[in-house]
Parts: C-alpha cells; sequence; structure tokens
C-alpha cells in the first residue's frame, strides 16, 4: 500500500469521527516507508558528525536539509542535490557582493534584502525551480542578515565561508548515500505496476467490493511513474526495449483500473454480469488471475534478453469460455488483459499499440505562461518578502538575535492560497509543540549526562526516524513530521557537542511561532486567496478532458493518456476542497458552494470512469454500422457540449473571475437512450446501458449550474430501470 492509499484510508477515519483510526491509517508502514525514514535518520547522523568533528556551526540547517533534498528514488534525489549545490554557490556568491556594498548602509542592506527575496520567491511560485528558489532566497536571506548576528565586520567574511558547508556537505553525503544504499527508478517503477496490477486481482476477486482501492490508485495518476520513465531513459538504466514495454503496461494498467471503477457504478443499471457458480465463471477468473499472475513475475524477474519473454505467451490451449454477454467494463478487461499477454511476450506491434505515441514535449520557457499576467504570482512573492522583513525588524528592534529563526520560518510556511497556508500553520505548530517537547526533554534529562558526540548523535537519529516516518507519509500530516525535526535540530544543535543552555533553544523555538504567525497575518489581511478558485479551474480542467474524449476518442492508448490529467485535476481539486474549512469565515465560500463542491467532488469519479468505457467502446465498434457510428458520434458530441458548457459555468463562479452574466445555455443530455436500446445493432443495447449511468450523474451536475437547485435525496434523478 501506498502513501496515498494509505491517506485515502485516512480520510475516511477521520471522516467517520474516528481519530485514533485517523492516526493509525496516517502513520501505518508502507512499502518503501521504512527505508526511506531510515536513510533519511542515518543520513542526518552522519551530517551532525560531520559538523561536529569538523567544528562548522549551523549544523541544524545542514541536517534539515537532508528532509528537503531526499526524495523516493535515488536518481532524483542525486539530481536534485547536486542541483541545490550549483544554486547554494550562486547564492552564496550573490550574497557576499550584496553584503560588501551593502555593509555600511543598513537601510540598503533591508532593500537588497527585500528585492532578493521576492525575486526568489517569485521565481519559485512562476517556474519549475519551486522549493528550490525558495532555498535560495532563503540562503541569501541568512547572508544578509549575518552581520547583524555576528557582530564583528571582520567576521563577516569568514561567516560567508563557513555559510557553504551548510549546503554542500549534506548535499555530498545524500548524493553517496543515494548512489550506495539508494532505491534505483527501474525498481520503482516496477514496483508500482506491480501494485496497481495486485490491486486489480483483488477486484477481480471480489476484495474491493466499493473499488476504494482501485479509485485511490487512478487518483494518483502517472507522474511518480513519468519521472522514473523519464530517469530511466535519461540514464539508459533499461535497453529501449525494455523501457517500452514497461511504458506499454504502465497504460494498460491505468485501462484496467479505470475498467474495474466503472463496474460497481454500473451495477444498479442491470448489467449482466456471471452469476456465482455459472459455467464459465470460474474458468474466466482463473485466466484473468493467471495473466495477471504472469504479469507480476515478469516484472519481479524483468529478463535483459527478449527471447526469454517467450516464456511469458499467451496460454492458448485451454481457453476460457465466458458463457454469457459482458458489458462494456468486461469487455474492456478482456481486451487489457489480451494486451498485457501479448506485452509480456515481447511482441513488437502489441507493445507499440499499447504504449501509444508519447505526448508532445511542452513547449514556453521558464515561466510560466501567466507569470506576468496573474497578480497572485507576484502578490505572494510580495507577502512573503513582507514577512520576511517584519520578522527581520522585528528581532533586531527588541535586541533579540537569537529568535532569528522567524526569518528562516517565513520560507517554509508560505504557500499560495489562504488555506493551504493555515492549514500547514496549523501542522507547524503542532509539530513545533512536539518538536519543542522533545528537544526539552533531551536538554533536561539526556544531554547532562552525555559525554560524547556519539550519545548526541544517537538520540539525533532516532528522533530524525520518528520525524522522517511522518513525513514521508500523506501530505495531510507529513509538515507535522518535518517541523518536528526542524525545532528539535534547532533547539538542540546549536554548539559543537550535547548542551544544556535551554535560553538559546527557547529562543530558537519562539522565532519558529513568530515566523508562523507572520506569514498567516499577511496572508490573510492581504489579497486573501480562497481555495475556491482552485478547486472550481481543476474541476472545469477535468471536466472539459473528459468532453474531450467523449467528443474524439483517437486511441486507446490516448484515451488512457488523457485519463492521467483528468485523474490529477480531479485529485488537485479534491485535495483542494478539503483545505476549504482551514480559511476565515469571511472569504469561505458559502454554505451552498461547499455543497456544491461535495457533490462536484462525488460525481467526478464516475463521471470519468463511465465516459472513458464509453470512449473505449466506441473504439472498439469499427465494425459497426456507418448510420450507428454517425449516431454514436452524435450524441458522444451532444454529452460532450453539456460538458464543456457546465465546465464554463464552473470557472465563471470562480472568485476574482469575471462576472459570469446570463448562465450559458446547456443542453440537456439527448433522449435518445431507449433508441440506442431499440436498435438492432448487438452494440448498441450495452451502449444504451452505458448512457443511462452517464446521463443519471450528468443530470445532477446540470442541476449544480443553478444557484439553489442543488439535488436532494428527495428529488435527485434516478437511473432509469431497464
Amino acid at each position: 500500500m501506498s502513501a496515498a492509499v494509505a491517506s485515502a484510508g485516512g480520510l475516511r477515519a477521520a471522516n467517520g469521527g474516528r481519530f485514533g483510526a485517523f492516526l493509525r491509517a496516517e502513520l501505518a508502514p508502507f512499502p518503501g516507508r521504512f527505508g526511506r525514514a531510515l536513510r533519511i535518520s542515518i543520513l542526518c547522523m552522519l551530517v551532525v558528525m560531520v559538523f561536529m568533528a569538523f567544528g562548522m556551526p549551523e549544523s541544524a540547517l545542514a541536517a534539515y536539509l537532508v528532509f528537503f533534498a531526499s526524495k523516493d528514488d535515488a536518481v532524483t534525489s542525486s539530481i536534485d542535490g547536486f542541483v541545490l549545490m550549483m544554486l547554494i554557490v550562486l547564492a552564496i556568491g550573490i550574497a557576499f557582493v550584496a553584503t560588501a556594498v551593502t555593509l555600511g548602509s543598513p537601510a540598503l542592506r533591508v532593500l537588497t534584502l527585500a528585492l532578493l527575496v521576492f525575486g526568489g520567491m517569485f521565481l519559485a511560485a512562476t517556474t519549475p525551480l519551486g522549493p528550490a528558489a525558495s532555498s535560495v532566497a532563503m540562503i541569501l536571506a541568512m547572508a544578509l542578515t549575518a552581520p547583524d548576528l555576528i557582530g564583528y565586520p571582520q567576521l563577516i567574511e569568514t561567516a560567508f565561508f563557513w555559510i557553504l558547508p551548510v549546503g554542500l556537505v549534506p548535499m555530498a553525503l545524500l548524493i553517496f548515500m543515494n548512489l550506495v544504499a539508494g532505491r534505483s527508478p527501474t525498481r520503482l517503477y516496477r514496483e508500482l505496476l506491480r501494485e496497481r496490477f495486485a490491486a486489480a486481482r483483488a477486484a477481480l476477486r471480489g476484495e474491493d467490493a466499493d473499488g476504494g482501492r482501485v479509485l485511490t490508485l487512478l487518483h494518483e495518476g502517472d507522474t511518480r511513474s513519468a519521472d522514473f520513465a523519464k530517469m530511466i531513459r535519461l540514464l539508459h538504466l533499461l535497453p529501449t526495449p525494455r523501457l517500452a514495454q514497461l511504458e506499454a503496461m504502465e497504460r494498460l494498467s491505468m485501462r484496467l483500473l479505470t475498467a474495474l471503477a466503472a463496474r460497481p457504478l454500473l451495477a444498479p443499471a442491470a448489467v449482466p454480469t456471471a452469476p456465482p457458480g455459472a459455467a464459465g465463471a470460474d474458468a474466466r477468473q482463473h485466466q484473468q488471475a493467471a495473466v495477471l499472475g504472469r504479469c507480476e513475475a515478469w516484472l519481479a524477474r524483468p529478463s535483459r534478453r527478449r527471447r526469454d519473454d517467450a516464456a511469458y505467451a499467451p496460454d492458448t490451449a485451454n481457453p476460457a469460455q465466458p458463457g454469457y454477454p459482458a458489458c462494456a467494463p468486461e469487455q474492456e478487461v478482456d481486451q487489457v488483459l489480451g494486451e498485457l499477454e501479448r506485452v509480456c511476450a515481447g511482441e513488437a506491434a502489441a507493445v507499440a499499440r499499447a504504449r501509444g505515441e508519447a505526448p508532445p514535449a511542452a513547449g514556453g520557457g521558464l515561466l510560466a505562461a501567466d507569470a506576468f499576467s496573474n497578480p497572485d504570482h507576484s502578490r505572494y512573492a510580495f507577502k512573503t518578502t513582507l514577512a520576511v522583513i517584519v520578522c527581520y525588524l522585528f528581532y533586531i528592534a527588541v535586541d533579540w538575535p537569537s529568535i532569528h529563526t522567524c526569518v528562516i520560518t517565513c520560507f517554509y510556511v508560505a504557500l499560495s492560497s489562504v488555506a493551504e497556508t493555515m492549514h500547514k500553520l496549523t501542522l507547524r505548530l503542532i509539530g513545533c509543540t512536539i518538536g519543542a517537547v522533545l528537544s526539552y526533554a533531551v536538554l533536561i534529562f539526556g544531554f547532562p549526562h552525555m559525554t560524547s558526540v556519539g550519545s548526541l548523535v544517537l538520540v539525533i537519529g532516532l528522533v530524525t526516524f520518528i520525524s522522517a516516518w511522518i513525513g514521508v507519509g500523506s501530505e495531510r500530516t507529513s509538515y507535522i513530521g518535518l517541523q518536528i525535526a526542524l525545532c528539535f535540530f534547532l533547539a538542540t544543535l546549536h554548539g559543537f557537542g550535547p548542551t544544556v543552555e535551554l535560553d538559546v533553544a527557547s529562543g530558537r523555538l519562539i522565532g519558529v511561532v513568530v515566523g508562523n504567525l507572520a506569514v498567516a497575518v499577511f496572508f490573510i489581511s492581504l489579497w486573501p486567496v480562497s481555495a475556491e478558485g482552485q478547486v472550481r479551474r481543476r474541476f472545469a480542467e477535468g471536466l472539459e478532458g473528459i468532453a474531450a474524449v467523449l467528443a474524439k476518442p483517437q486511441s486507446p492508448a490516448a484515451v488512457a493518456r488523457a485519463g492521467d490529467g483528468i485523474n490529477r485535476a480531479f485529485t488537485e481539486a479534491q485535495d483542494a476542497a478539503e483545505l476549504v474549512v482551514f480559511e476565515p469565515a469571511r472569504i469561505r465560500p458559502s454554505r451552498e458552494r461547499r455543497r456544491e463542491a461535495a457533490r462536484l467532488v462525488a460525481l467526478a469519479d464516475g463521471l470519468y470512469v463511465v465516459g472513458a468505457q464509453l470512449a473505449q467502446q466506441r473504439l472498439r465498434l469499427a465494425a459497426a454500422s456507418a448510420e450507428t457510428l454517425a449516431a454514436i458520434a452524435a450524441a458522444d458530441q451532444a454529452r460532450a457540449d453539456a460538458l464543456a458548457a457546465f465546465a464554463t459555468h464552473l470557472q465563471a463562479r470562480a472568485p476574482g473571475a469575471p462576472a459570469p452574466g446570463p448562465l450559458p445555455a446547456l443542453p440537456a443530455p439527448p433522449a435518445d437512450t431507449l433508441a440506442f436500446a431499440a436498435r438492432t445493432d448487438e452494440h448498441c443495447d450495452e451502449r444504451g446501458r452505458l448512457y443511462r449511468v452517464f446521463d443519471a450523474q450528468l443530470r445532477e451536475l446540470l442541476a449544480l449550474a443553478r444557484p439553489g437547485d442543488l439535488p436532494t435525496p428527495e428529488n435527485r434523478p434516478q437511473p432509469e430501470p431497464t
């Protein structure tokens, strides 16, 4: 089970009011969690040992950078670590020049600090650099504020040289650790596909009746697998034909999960299924399980020689006879399993067909398309800069330099919307409290009995492992782990060995709280951005994707590839909708809009999986009559137009959008369901069933276009009886 699966289970438990069950689900182990937490813990121990042995300052920040740069696979971690090393050297060079120029003028130094922080945060919001740009801005801020902390101008140059190891040493150790004991992207790619096939096999056996695990894997999408494939291709970790097979299996696995997710939705529409114990049903299930078992075996022991793929050739000796008319999802499952057998056997035509054409490379430059047209980016950078400057001036004015951590905290707390910022603020305050309790316990009861750096390193390793275990989980709780580590490091690692100075630890912890509160105040007071706009934009993108798939499906692989973008949009919308409760009342969406978002969440999955089955079945009807194909194209286009019109209406009601004016004309679903069922063409009867289920959900969606006309249990449209 992956982090997303654990997160989904935790959400269901939380919604049921069982907080203990929610925590157990969030902290439950999943493949890779223990190993990643252990690697982070060992790396932090090594960083502390090196810094203590050579007497280098700021070991707390150096250890925390390991959390920031550590990724799931070794290649990505190593590349990110190397890039961060280059950026840190560049940032130190810029900061050295800026400090030398502004050293004699505090006002000019504050202005330079503001400009550099604003530029770094603007790049973090508008470029793929993201957190790396904000980290560079943090290093620039640390360097420019160093003269106030050091107090002796002659030591400033030495301080700048000591800042370099803060970034270079942990990143060098990170790269070394990943080269020695990191997880290969090839292995992670195979494990991800095996997890999908295991979930599919469980669903086929009826062990996932509600489709929860299948839907969770669909929501994860192909983002991680695409990153793995990119790294494998970049470093030539696999032969090109073998990588093509993995990519083909990736596409087929998403098609399989989509078909299985549609089965529970189609059951109320009287879809014909095999009764338990029916002739051929057991043989069919056995054959399906055997195919998925061979796929998992192929992934577990992949051969480097293509001629060995013949061992995974399709078993044609005893083909299973269904013995009953299969519905559209069953037809899709049969087709996908047949393609999987041929892909495992190494058939080049099957691999090319299942893999499909590669998506076009993303165009454009480094900056986002709306970098200068969207004021939210510059406002985000300005609010973060203002929080940093106010925190800096505050600890200078009160002559309390030990709370300088408030400036560092601002860079890690600031997020685009108020809901995200308040959510992370809540998690960070919880983590800060836990980290403070742990650090004071160690300072009072542990450090007085420690006589060497080795004892300190063991304590650091234990607390780091606990923090990393939480930090590598879902985003609902991961920031608690990161904040526990940051507070514990700042409170205990401010010397060159075990220390019992509580005033320094208290000052650093208070600085963390001050930074969190400063960001919260400015992000709520100045141009507050509600998460509702993101919810509506992402839902609209997903609905437009379904409309495009319905209107003109290109190929089975293209439909599956489009499904990745649709699922990603719906998942981001759902995640943003869950954070609305953290917004202050004056910008929180009304009760009506929250009800609308809840209905959108409930309808999104059903519209996609049934719409995907409509598109895939249409591609299988190449042998149907021209009249039937024309009628299907017209019916699908009408439904696509209805979805596109609703998406336009949805975005028009987003905060900050232009006044929508009159509602766009939203055509009702065409009344052709019974007409399809009455046709003599053998393919139309099943399509009529698909239309009934899809149209029932589409009616609910269209009802959301008119405020106050929300469906209730009493008036909600019901599927037509067959």
